[in-house]
């Protein structure tokens, strides 16, 4: 076996293919495939029209290699050959795979044996998204969400299993997700989405054709699993819509458009993922509560579709279980279920007999990265899913003598999982950010000086969201649980922590640290309001829609997100406001002499600094790259920001359930 570090640049720096690369490191084309995901192996690839190449350079492996030695070398211990790492490795992943598998169990009430994913396989694996997969009634096609090779517009797409030659159904400006087939595998229902989040039903053939629009949809934003599935007569859709400030799941009729509603939910984003059973009596569905975590539930419906009895609970989980697909005899649900922002694993639960749900889960793909989506079969034995894998890394820009250098990766607090939402403290000494570099989605903090970060907090299932610094530097205000979250206040020396509030996110501090402002989650009143730190009620202080609260420096403003731009309001007379700066930003952050903005652009992302007074606004940089957060110093003259580096997705086959 060769050693990447005695080979010379006489034989060539270019790895020209997987196997050039495998046969470089002495391994597996397997081996690498999975090196490249896991351990960050240097891996590029050329955009091409169809399925991409790969190559390497020689010294970009040979240094990551130097590194993992290195780390293996730090301990007194012997250095152990590359094949006992190997053996040592799989060894530690099925340790935690195990512990992984026994604590899910657990949750349950119940503890069984893991079990080997069977006939698992790889059936997309191209430059961009491949997403929301749909399998056909007889598993012989897939169709799916898909940015292209050039990662811009996403569209459906339609293949055959078992092939590389993915075939385009829907080309149009707005984005298509969503893909779900007809019984009679004739048909391809979709979504279409326009920049604005209007969002639109509409049917095309599967060979290709004229589309059709049936209805609009009142949908949430976000949304990582397919929302339409088709009665056994395919006369009907059902998916999850808004209707007299209600959400709950709703009938679509594809013949007239008709809309009939089938449940309520308890917030607005509450029922999700439904799922018709192959003989068309049950719906499967997410049903999600306030703090981010979701069970599975199912509804009978009699011959009409309509509700039958009440909405039963079939599993007890405690995290987030999405994404419910029915096995081909309508006997069992198989499903994604995981921590939020975390790795998630690919479960089986007998439903049918009623009986049967005593049972254990069965575990068919154990937690090792976002695993969701799922698509079923009504004639086959077989699911398809996506597997996403993100690396989201820090950077930094910063201001000397007047002129913003570029920006430059802050390396130490790099790892191969995702760093997000950082904040600088007041002294812009340490920086906190939340990271899921073991496991779950957690709060570190690490001084910009030796960039060693330390975790910081322990949530587990309820993943970080929100961060954000107390004027005194002493207490972080962190959000748990995306968009319903929980608002906490955590000693930054470590281990106290304090549960102030549900429904909140976007924490801001007042100036003087009495108060945390936050915009309202997914129930109650809208608007922004307040709590005091040490805990108390929630005080309303504006009913408008008012996105990322920041004050300035002075205290005098209050600045906040509308849709018309950034606006400003005086904290003491709160119905006055105006807007500041116009234009449409996903977040911005306030400086000492200015507003810095990051924009909405459908595909670029423009960091701006906004100076007072009407200056003239200076680009700092243009981001293609998604984005998850930037922090600005107090002098103003540090801005760090997060940025996806890396974001693989692939579509997932198991055969032989």
């Amino acid at each position: 076996m060769k050693s990447p570090s005695r080979l010379t640049s006489a034989e060539g720096e270019l790895l020209e293919s997987w196997k050039e690369i495998a046969g470089y490191l002495g391994k597996s084309v397997r081996t690498v495939i999975r090196w490249e995901k896991t351990e960050g192996l240097p891996v590029h690839r050329h955009q091409h029209e169809k399925k991409p190449s790969v190559f390497a350079y020689r010294s970009e492996v040979d240094q990551w290699w130097s590194g993992r030695r290195a780390a293996l070398e730090g301990s007194s211990c012997p250095v152990p050959s590359r094949w006992e790492l190997f053996r040592y490795r799989w060894l530690a992943l099925a340790v935690i795979a195990v512990l992984a598998g026994i604590t899910l169990y657990r949750l349950a009430g119940r503890e069984a044996p893991l079990s080997t994913p069977p006939g698992l396989e790889v059936l997309t694996s191209y430059a961009g998204n491949q997403v929301l997969p749909a399998l056909s009634p007889d598993g012989g096609r897939i169709a799916f969400t898909w940015n292209g090779s050039t990662s811009s517009n996403s569209d459906i797409y339609v293949q055959t299993t078992g092939s590389d030659e993915p075939r385009r159904l829907t080309d149009h400006l707005y984005m298509d997700f969503s893909p779900a087939w007809s019984p009679d595998g004739e048909w391809i229902a979709f979504l279409r989405r326009t920049p604005a989040f209007e969002t639109s039903v509409l049917v095309i053939p599967a060979a290709g054709g004229t589309e059709r629009k049936l209805s609009d949809l009142s949908l949430h934003q976000w949304m990582d699993a397919t929302q339409l599935s088709w009665s056994s007569d395919g006369k009907w859709l059902v998916a999850p819509e808004t209707a007299d400030g209600k959400q709950g799941l709703f009938l679509l009729s594809v013949e007239s458009g008709e809309k009939r509603r089938l449940t309520v939910s308890s917030n607005n984003r509450g029922h999700m993922d439904p799922a018709f059973s192959p003989d068309g009596r049950h719906i499967a569905f997410r049903c999600e509560n306030l703090e981010y975590r979701s069970e599975v539930c199912i509804l009978e419906v009699d011959e009409s579709l309509r509700p039958k009895g009440k909405i039963e609970l079939v599993t007890r989980l405690g995290v987030r279980s999405t994404s419910p697909v029915w096995t081909s005899d309508g006997r069992s649900l198989i499903f994604s279920s995981g921590a939020f922002l975390s790795d998630s694993g690919i479960y089986r639960r007998r439903v049918f007999p009623a009986a049967a749900r005593a049972q254990p889960l069965e575990t068919l793909v154990t937690p090792a990265s976002e695993q969701y989506a799922l698509g079923g079969c009504r004639r086959c034995d077989a699911i398809v899913y996506t597997r996403r894998q993100n690396e989201d890394n820090l950077w930094e820009i910063q201001r000397e003598n007047g002129r913003w250098r570029p920006a430059k990766l802050m390396s130490g607090f790099a790892s191969n999982r995702s760093e997000r939402h950082p904040d600088l403290s007041p002294d812009g000494k340490t920086l906190a950010f939340a990271s899921n570099r073991r496991g779950t989605m957690e709060v570190w903090v690490g001084s910009l000086d030796d960039q060693q970060p330390r975790q910081l907090t322990s949530f587990g299932t309820e993943g970080v969201s929100g961060i954000r610094w107390s004027p005194d530097g002493k207490r972080i205000a962190v959000i748990t649980g995306g968009d319903s979250g929980l608002l906490y206040v955590v000693a930054a020396a470590g281990m106290e922590r304090r549960r102030l509030t549900q429904d909140a996110i976007q924490p801001c501090w007042s100036p003087d640290g009495e108060w945390i402002y936050f915009r309202r989650g997914l129930t109650g009143a809208a608007g922004l309001f307040k709590i005091r730190a040490e805990g108390g009620p929630q005080v309303q202080v504006s009913d408008e829609e008012a996105d990322n609260p920041w004050f300035s420096r002075d205290g005098e403003f209050l600045y906040y997100l509308r849709k018309e731009g950034v606006w400003g309001i005086s904290p003491r007379h709160p119905a006055a406001g105006r807007v500041i700066i116009p234009g449409a930003f996903w977040a911005f952050a306030v400086g000492p002499y200015g507003i810095f903005t990051l924009g909405a652009g459908p595909w670029d992302h423009a960091l701006e600094f906004h100076p007072p007074a009407g200056g003239e606004s200076v680009r700092l940089l243009t981001m293609k790259a998604p984005w998850s957060g930037f922090t600005v110093s107090r002098d103003g003259n540090t801005v760090i920001f997060a940025r996806i580096e890396r974001q693989e997705t692939n579509i997932m086959m198991i055969r032989g359930l």
